[in-house]
């Protein structure tokens, strides 16, 4: 089961904010790695009075995976990012796993510290990570206001979703989830079950599962508002996401 995203503008809301994000999960298959711009996999990154907040894990054009976190703290932005050596090609399955350790701190934050604190797998294997943002100043995490955006999108970023914008995935997406645990090695490889996508609730760590999207057969079409909605398996009636966008 999955979304096929083939043309612009098609992305899916979902109106939850889980406040401690510590594992983000999703299946995709790009059509195109080449196509010049960044692609959004999932996103809580929001444009608020000039500034981003929120984060985006999205695939870069050439095939490496992106991770940004934007913090504002008085009128003042600033953001951290990690990135693959490693690149994804068109037509295949990928299993990303990104997750937060939790180590960040109020201190002075180094390049070094932001790349210890962060694991992003390809198929259950931990990718090498690289920092393009460098460091952020003494007291900035944990006192930075409106981090998150107000709701995640998957396939875009809340603020680019319009026909004329060009940062939507192409390709198919399954089975995002997120988990306010920083989810192990061993975890993560429960996550990839052999490459085939398992039913969560079964997962180790379920109890710290917010999301599950499986996007596919469970999606119900409303035609009277021309709308989708994909439950969120993880919490039913809660946080469901809706598409206005993708063809009925």
């Amino acid at each position: 089961d999955f979304i096929d995203f083939p043309v612009q503008a098609d992305f899916l809301d979902v109106y939850i904010m889980p406040q401690d994000p510590r594992t983000l999960s999703v299946w995709i298959n790009p059509s195109d790695v080449n196509s010049g711009t960044t692609k959004i996999i999932i996103s809580n990154r929001k444009w608020v009075n000039l500034y981003y907040q929120g984060y985006s894990l999205s695939m870069r054009d050439g095939g490496a995976l992106d991770f940004t976190f934007f913090l504002t703290k008085t009128n003042v932005s600033k953001y951290y990012n990690v990135r693959t050596t490693e690149t994804l090609s068109a037509g295949n399955w990928y299993n990303i796993v990104l997750t937060d350790n939790g180590d960040l701190t109020g201190s002075t934050t180094s390049p070094t510290d932001i790349l210890n604190n962060y694991n992003i797998y390809i198929n259950n294997i931990p990718a090498t990570l690289t920092n393009h943002s460098g460091g952020l100043p003494s007291g900035f995490i944990g006192s930075a206001t409106n981090w998150y955006g107000t709701r995640l999108n998957i396939g875009a970023a809340e603020g680019y979703t319009s026909s004329g914008n060009n940062s939507y995935f192409p390709g198919l997406i399954s089975n995002a989830s997120i988990f306010t645990e920083g989810l192990t090695s061993a975890k993560v490889n429960e996550l990839y079950n052999d490459g085939i996508p398992g039913n969560l609730s079964n997962h180790s760590s379920s109890s710290n599962l917010v999301g599950w999207w499986k996007l596919g057969s469970d999606a119900t079409y409303n035609s009277s508002t021309s709308s989708w909605s994909f439950p969120n398996a993880a919490n039913p009636g809660t946080g469901n996401g809706t598409s206005t966008s993708l063809p009925s």
